[in-house]
């Protein structure tokens, strides 16, 4: 996901989406270490936290579609399970009728 996040910032920069006094505030962050707070994304300039933000829900997006042919892979396997009988369930069931 980091990666997916990076090249989206780096393409907004790119793009010329960011001004040079944001671009400025977005430096900073990055040599100060990043994001460690959502606080921390609150004392940017609103132009980057709005990229900022964009660039993690792309993130998330992306990691979330790529666990969907894994899902489908687990669904495959799923199907031919055989059912397995639970042998406390019957004991329950017969000491019931006693």
């Amino acid at each position: 996901m980091n990666a997916r996040v990076n090249s989206y910032i780096v393409g907004q920069i790119r793009s010329g989406a960011i001004s040079g006094s944001d671009f400025s505030a977005l430096e900073a962050l990055y040599n100060s270490g990043g994001l460690d707070s959502i606080q921390s994304l609150e004392g940017l300039p609103p132009v980057v936290q709005q990229i900022i933000r964009d660039a993690f829900r792309n993130g998330v997006r992306w990691s979330f579609i790529s666990l969907i042919p894994w899902a489908g892979l687990a669904v495959i396997p799923s199907l031919f399970l055989s059912k397995i009988p639970d042998p406390d369930a019957q004991r329950t069931d017969h000491d019931e009728e006693m």
